[in-house]
């Protein structure tokens, strides 16, 4: 009986993830397909393409050895999860199962988790406040490893979308 239990939790576990990994990656193509007007790039495959690629260059960022890349993507995600209550930060990572520490360890947690449209948000952001904007596309694709039709897409929303940026409603 507690095994039966047990194999329970933890495939209502894994699938419930994977349900609101597919819901971060839908909302994150929305949001993109809407700030670009691009449909080609941030759509069907080649979106969910686009997104795998994003998550993993998120998600490996923790591990990196270059300051420049890593740390911006660090203070990027910090600006989400800098002073947010528990609440707040277990609402941003769509969880309550998520240990909060309110220290760099919810930054940390945040890059794992990986894109969703508020972490896009943020570093568009972080880019546009510490980059000239003729380098935006070349900073996209370096953060990211976005081909070069993505990361200019991005670089367009960066240079087009301020009041959105500044002002994010989701």
């Amino acid at each position: 009986m507690k095994k039966s239990f047990l194999v329970f939790l933890v495939v209502s576990v894994f699938v419930s993830i994977n349900v609101f990994a597919d819901e971060k990656t839908d909302k994150s193509l929305a949001l993109l397909q809407r700030l670009s007007g691009d449909t080609t790039i941030w759509s069907g495959t080649t979106g969910t393409n686009n997104i795998s690629i994003m998550n993993r260059a998120l998600t490996n960022s923790a591990n990196r050895q270059g300051p420049s890349e890593a740390s911006l993507l660090y203070v990027a995600l910090r600006t989400l999860t800098n002073g947010k209550t528990e609440a707040q930060f277990r609402e941003l990572m769509g969880s309550d199962f998520i240990l909060f520490t309110g220290s760099y360890v919810d930054t940390m947690l945040l890059m794992e988790a990986g894109i969703r449209p508020q972490v896009i948000i943020a570093i568009i952001n972080e880019v546009v406040k510490q980059k000239p904007v003729e380098s935006y596309a070349l900073h996209f694709r370096e953060l990211l490893n976005l081909s070069q039709d993505a990361a200019d897409s991005l670089a367009k929303i960066a240079r087009t979308q301020s009041n959105f940026l500044a002002n994010p409603q989701f």
